[in-house]
């Protein structure tokens, strides 16, 4: 800060992260306290005694509270104590626990093979048994609401993306594993099934989402998002916009559109995530399936914005085979949908058929031969590259071949006719990819865990868009049968298989009960979009 109009402005930042939303706030004198301690270069600190009402600061200052004392508050509800609130604690505590980490900070989790067990009674796999399943997923997630007024909250285990750590949380707004891809669930139940209890619940699990992104603090809300189409802002443009489509809700499309409009120059200038998950990869995509469905011009406006930017960024590797290094990767472009190269190849096809621009369709090219230069002929896999340089080989849509595989489809099916018919050498690479993807899940199933992102649903996912892709009916019935081996393992034990806790701390889209539900829902009805390339 070399002058005094900067270190005023700098100052005066922390207005910002106030409530708008109240023409007064009680608080304000708090912000006058911490902003006159920075600009005396002292760290703000307030302080509450355990048995009293008033926040005070250092220098003495001091606001009344109209809160309930600490001690009073922990006295009350250790009285409130019964059998059954102990049993709830203790199981909080547990779920807390289970993914502590190692000395060198890597998770302790484990993913242990664990065969798919069948009922003692086999059950064709039928729409009704699948309808079935999916209201019984729907009235589960209900029965874990918290509801208060017009909304509806969670708390389930929150994974940080698709990383091994997780924790015990309200859920949050995204799409991975929050209440955006929750009431996706519901939103394409209730069409599905005509089920209005569904209906209602995913307009209450976005209620307080949706006011949010209309009032005073919307542009604070987009900061604290980030772009990415599974964790950010875009997550949350397109769960709104697929609930508009299934509900038949022209509001829950125009909430979309007003939240594009959040993607300011400002806002994705500062995008250093830049992948499919938390980056400005995933918000192209998020934003053209908004294009599609309003026609209005504004979301592709963006999502150009989106690409130019990603355009900017520097990319290892030497031209014609280069992808990006986002904050998730480290230094190194990896391989993979959720931050590597098939996700940033994906979007840039899809952004190239949108727009007819040479640059972005070359964008993609140079991924598509990155990903590809690394391929294994006897694991049919792509490596997953770690920062400490061990490579793997899953098999899963966040890493390895499952991934790459969808979105080599999404590719073949979403416009790249205009430019990469399928008689060019180029379609017939994606194509191979797919056929060498398709061996590579075979080998691998059926993986540890029933989930969308890391797990058996992805998998199925994959053979559901090959059966199309490749015209081959078998793998429709095989899609079918694996549905069902899932199915009825969790008959038998009670649960689906997470990689920690039950059913009723795993609740998300990418990495829970919503997940298996919607998978199960596209068993029912083929036009519901595959949200693992965001269709």
């Amino acid at each position: 800060m070399g002058d005094g109009v900067t270190w005023s402005a700098q100052a005066d930042f922390l207005a910002r992260l106030a409530d708008w939303e109240k023409d007064s706030d009680p608080f304000w004198p708090l912000q006058r306290c911490e902003r006159s301690a920075l600009l005396g270069l002292n760290v703000p600190y307030f302080m509450s005694r355990a048995d009293g009402q008033e926040i005070r600061d250092a220098g003495g200052g001091s606001v009344p509270t109209r809160a309930r004392s600490g001690l009073d508050h922990a006295r009350a509800r250790t009285m409130a104590l019964d059998e059954r609130e102990i049993a709830w604690q203790i199981e909080i505590i547990r779920q807390n626990t289970i993914a502590t980490l190692d000395s060198d900070g890597k998770p302790k989790l484990e993913r242990p093979a664990r065969p798919l067990l069948r009922s003692g009674k086999s059950v064709a796999p039928t729409k009704d048994v699948f309808i079935a399943e999916a209201g019984r997923i729907a009235r589960e997630i209900s029965s874990h609401a918290v509801r208060r007024g017009s909304g509806a909250a969670w708390i389930g285990l929150d994974w940080m993306g698709d990383s091994e750590v997780a924790q015990l949380v309200p859920l949050g707004l995204d799409l991975y594993g929050g209440v955006s891809g929750m009431a996706v669930f519901l939103a394409a139940h209730a069409a599905t099934a005509r089920c209005e209890s569904s209906a209602e619940l995913a307009l209450a699990a976005t209620a307080h989402l949706r006011r949010n992104l209309r009032g005073r603090n919307a542009a604070r809300l987009a900061r604290a998002f980030g772009l990415g189409g599974a964790t950010g802002l875009g997550s949350v443009v397109y769960a709104l916009t697929l609930m508009g489509r299934f509900l038949g809700d022209d509001g829950l499309l125009g909430d979309a559109l007003a939240t594009a409009n959040l993607f300011t120059d400002d806002l994705i200038a500062a995008d250093r995530q830049l992948d499919i998950v938390a980056g400005g990869a995933g918000a192209v995509l998020a934003l053209l399936r908004l294009y599609r469905d309003s026609r209005s011009p504004e979301p592709l406006r963006r999502a150009v914005a989106c690409g130019e930017h990603l355009l900017r960024q520097a990319r290892p590797g030497p031209d014609g085979r280069r992808s990006w290094a986002g904050q998730a990767a480290g230094r190194s472009a990896l391989n993979g949908m959720s931050h590597g190269a098939a996700g940033f190849a994906h979007a840039f096809a899809s952004l190239a058929a949108a727009t007819d621009r040479e640059d972005f369709a070359c964008a993609s090219a140079e991924c598509i031969a990155f990903e590809d230069a690394s391929f294994s002929p006897e694991h049919r896999n792509w490596p997953r590259l770690h920062a400490d340089g061990e490579v793997t080989w899953p098999c899963q849509w966040c890493h390895g071949a499952a991934g790459i595989g969808l979105a080599r489809i999404a590719m073949i099916k979403q416009g790249l006719s205009k430019t990469w018919p399928v008689s060019n050498p180029e379609t017939a690479i994606l194509l191979d990819d797919v056929r060498n993807v398709l061996e590579c899940v075979d080998r691998h199933w059926p993986g540890p865990v029933d989930t969308l992102c890391c797990g058996t649903l992805g998998n199925i996912e994959f053979i559901h868009e090959a059966a199309s892709v490749l015209e081959r009916d078998e793998l429709r019935k095989l899609v079918a049968r694996r549905s069902m081996e899932v199915l009825e393992n969790a008959m038998s034990t009670g649960q689906y298989r997470w990689d920690a806790g039950g059913n009723k701390f795993n609740l998300g889209l990418f990495r829970g009960l919503a997940g298996v539900g919607y998978t199960l829902l596209r068993r029912i009805d083929g036009s519901l979009p595959n949200i693992l390339v965001w269709e």
